[in-house]
């Protein structure tokens, strides 16, 4: 069971409680707004993804069992190659937002990532290459500070 500190208001808790409806709504509205995809997982399954930008693959694929093993209710991981995830979470469910940077990618970083993805169709690498160079770059203070 976690630890979870719950406020109360009138002797009840004071914890939203969400929909999926309310939940896509707002994963959509979060992607539109931060320019960075969003998705929905239960129990380490997307249910649900938005992004304003087309990427044949996701690339928090290889990075699932790290995200999934960040701790607390809000969180980021951060890859190798600098890229940054936002976590919510609640008992089985989390919003992850991302990836992101603060250092704009170059075309022999995104080749690598394509390589890493299993990309090997020319249009797919040169999609990916497009799409992560129009995700919205966040500094990693002001995404951490986003988050919480």
């Amino acid at each position: 069971m976690e630890n979870e500190k719950i406020a109360k208001i009138d002797g009840r808790s004071a914890r939203p409680s969400f929909s999926e409806e309310d939940l896509r709504y707002l994963g959509t509205e979060i992607g539109m707004l931060a320019g960075i995809p969003v998705r929905l997982l239960t129990n380490g399954h997307v249910d649900f993804y938005y992004s304003v930008i087309h990427l044949p693959v996701d690339p928090m694929t290889l990075h699932m069992e790290e995200i999934l093993s960040v701790p607390g209710p809000v969180g980021y991981y951060t890859t190798e190659d600098f890229y940054y995830y936002g976590i919510v979470r609640s008992g089985n469910r989390r919003m992850v937002i991302g990836p992101t940077r603060q250092v704009p990618d170059t075309d022999q970083d995104l080749r690598r990532l394509a390589f890493r993805l299993g990309l090997s169709d020319r249009n797919e690498i040169e999609e990916l290459i497009g799409g992560m160079k129009s995700i919205i770059r966040w500094y990693r203070c002001c995404f951490r500070s986003a988050l919480f």
